[in-house]
């Protein structure tokens, strides 16, 4: 238990920082609102800026406006994918190194109500099959089942259906340190992409509470008076104040004047991450829906774009059934995590094989020290 003078040391610096914060906000407040108009009637002002430089922050070009339907979408068709995963240091067995991931995947449409697929989907990935280093590597593991489980699926949607993917399409965790397992990896993802194009289906990114700073990255661009964005040292307090707030800020802080629908969104971008170029066969686009109860990005693919009215309908219909959150993410969710009763029946499973084999269960003590009080 950390201790009170520490707690109430550690809050009253946040508490400081965070006013600071906010009093730097409200100065630049109008710029950024000036920059944002700039940016979104000239996105070509942008290009210019932007040519023949790198900056060392994510930007993005305003595409198009979205206008949110009159009505949500009350008859449509959509799937939705989630995973989790237990690794054998997780167990209080102790085995050799494996990951366990599990895809929730369900598949329902509206007005019936008809569940059309609803299944838990695990893969065992082991040692002797696995990367050398299986415990970093888990994420990338968890992704390829994932868009390997989407991939079979958009084989048998249909056109105009809707796939929500739990996360985003852009995978930034896979471009550091690249190596064989990532290659595959990404290849496999822009080859999900590119068949969901061509079968014509909606497959979108869902990421709530995102923290992503692209179009805060773009209005930096256009305020910066430097030639290649020469970030270290830079002392200019509002590139100061772009550095430490987020998209999600700018949207419901700053633009949110004069608004009065619950729900919101925002102009369609165009991303501009270097791992699209490199690795994507086709551009990938975002907007941000939002109200006072949430804040997520959804990114897209080019075939999206040409009906982002029906999309944009579909979820707002699932937010409203799932009270915020859209409801088939819910379930997929439920379905592919990994619940204690799991845990321990893999861990009762271990130890029977184990003992069938003549092995010896081995404990991991520094699991069930966790679980006993000492002092």
């Amino acid at each position: 238990m950390l201790p009170t003078k520490f707690l109430y040391e550690t809050v009253e610096k946040l508490k400081i920082d965070n006013d600071q914060l906010m009093e730097l906000l409200v100065r630049h407040s109008s710029t950024l609102s000036d920059q944002y108009s700039v940016l979104i009637a000239d996105p070509e002002n942008l290009e210019h800026v932007l040519h023949g430089k790198l900056p060392r922050f994510f930007v993005s070009f305003p595409s198009q406006e979205i206008e949110l339907p009159p009505a949500t979408q009350k008859n449509y068709t959509v799937t939705a994918i989630d995973g989790s995963q237990i690794v054998s240091d997780d167990l209080d067995v102790h085995v050799s190194p494996f990951v366990l991931i599990n895809v929730g995947l369900i598949q329902t449409n509206y007005p019936r109500k008809e569940v059309v697929r609803f299944e838990a989907i695990p893969q065992l990935i082991c040692e002797q099959n696995a990367g050398k280093n299986m415990t970093r590597d888990v994420s990338i593991y968890r992704t390829r089942c994932e868009f390997t489980v989407a991939q079979e699926s958009i084989m048998s949607m249909e056109e105009s259906n809707v796939l929500l993917m739990d996360g985003g399409l852009l995978q930034w965790h896979l471009t550091e340190n690249l190596d064989q397992l990532k290659e595959e990896t990404l290849s496999l993802v822009s080859s999900t992409l590119q068949l969901s194009k061509e079968k014509k289906v909606h497959m979108l990114g869902y990421i709530s509470g995102t923290a992503a700073t692209d179009v805060l990255g773009s209005l930096r661009a256009l305020h910066c008076t430097q030639d290649s964005f020469v970030c270290k040292d830079c002392k200019d307090s509002f590139c100061h104040l772009a550095d430490q707030i987020q998209d999600k800020t700018l949207f419901t802080e700053v633009l949110s004047e004069g608004l009065k629908s619950d729900w919101r969104i925002s102009p369609l971008f165009k991303s501009n991450a270097p791992m699209i170029s490199t690795y994507y066969q086709q551009n990938i686009y975002f907007f941000y829906l939002y109200n006072q109860f949430e804040f997520a990005r959804i990114e897209c693919t080019e075939y999206s774009i040409s009906n982002l009215s029906y999309v944009v309908s579909v979820l707002l219909d699932q937010l409203e059934k799932g009270f915020g959150y859209p409801v088939v993410l819910q379930e997929a969710h439920e379905l592919a995590i990994l619940q204690n009763r799991d845990k321990i029946m893999i861990e009762e499973c271990l130890i029977e094989s184990l003992k069938q084999n003549k092995g010896i269960p081995g404990c991991r003590f520094k699991n069930l020290a966790k679980k006993v009080k000492y002092i």
